[in-house]
This record gives C-alpha cells, structure tokens and sequence, in this order.
C-alpha cells in the first residue's frame, strides 16, 4: 500500500541543498512526486538516485521566474498538491552593519519568495480542490538574535502570511 504523498506532486523551493534537500528528500522516499525549485550553478549538487526528485531553475525573488517555474511544473507534471516554501537567506550582521540591499535581499528572498509562489500556486490548490502550503519560518520570527534584525522581520513576516494563507487562500 502506498504512502498517503504517493503520486502527489511536491514542489520544494529552495531544495538544492541543506534543509530544502532533506525536505526534498524525504518527500520522494515517500512517493511524492517533487520538484525542486531553485537557483542552479556549478556548486548544484547532482539530483539525488531518487527517481521521483526533479530540478527545475527557479528564482523566488523574480515573478516572471516564479510564473513560468509554476507554469512548466504544471505542464510536466499536470498539479501541484504540495508547496514547501523553504528558499531562504540570513546576514550575520549587526542593524549599523546592515545595508539597504542586505534588507531588500532578505525581504525578496525569504518574504516575496514563499508570497509569489503561494499567490501562482493557489489557484491550482483551489482548481484541484486541495493542496497544502508550508512556509518554514523560524523561532527569530518571535525571538530575536541582533545579529539577524533582517532576518527576524522576515520570519516574522513569513509567519503572518502563513496565518493569512491559511484562513482563506485554498
């Protein structure tokens, strides 16, 4: 009998490497379909020996990126059932040390990210009537570190658009 993930597809941003990987991971072992969205370079670890784990380019701070991330996934694989918003950035910096990009790159990436891609896969959540988003957060979205003030506001950030997705966006 298969897993209850068996035959859904899973999309991971972020999933190249660390904690995305393992989420991607563990997704396939079991039997979800998943896709892994992520910037891909020279440092791009291979895809696993998992037959069921695919990588396609993805960068969450661009809409148009995200657009047609969303579009092929649903071109290749005809849904999406699952998105695990893991795509995330940290400056180890003091607030005087922070830059303003420091602050607009945090903001793209770990806030602008999990909304762009909450915002295109929705409604297919809603046309195939289900899905389930997980945003990973962190406890510095409530407690937070000096050194990652940026950080902080993000995480914080991503914790109030979990709350909104899940009172009425699927």
């Amino acid at each position: 009998m298969g897993s209850r993930l068996s035959g859904k597809v899973a999309v991971v941003t972020g999933g190249n490497r660390g904690i995305g990987r393992a989420i991607a991971e563990r997704l396939a072992e079991e039997e979800a379909v998943v896709v892994i969205g992520d910037l891909i370079d020279e440092r791009s670890p291979p895809v696993s020996s998992l037959k069921s784990l695919a990588i396609l380019p993805l960068d969450v701070t661009k809409e148009t990126s995200v657009r047609a991330f969303v579009d092929e996934v649903l071109q290749k694989f005809g849904r999406i059932d699952v998105l695990v918003n893991n795509a995330g950035i940290v400056v180890h910096k003091s607030i005087d040390e922070q830059t303003v990009d420091d602050w607009d790159r945090l903001m793209a990436v770990n806030l602008r990210g999990p909304f762009l891609m909450a915002k295109y896969v929705a409604p297919e959540m809603r046309r195939i009537g289900s899905g389930a988003i997980v945003n990973i957060g962190s406890v510095e979205g409530f407690m937070v570190n000096p050194w990652h003030t940026a950080y902080a506001a993000t995480k914080a950030g991503v914790h109030g658009l979990t709350l909104g997705l899940a009172v009425g966006s699927i």
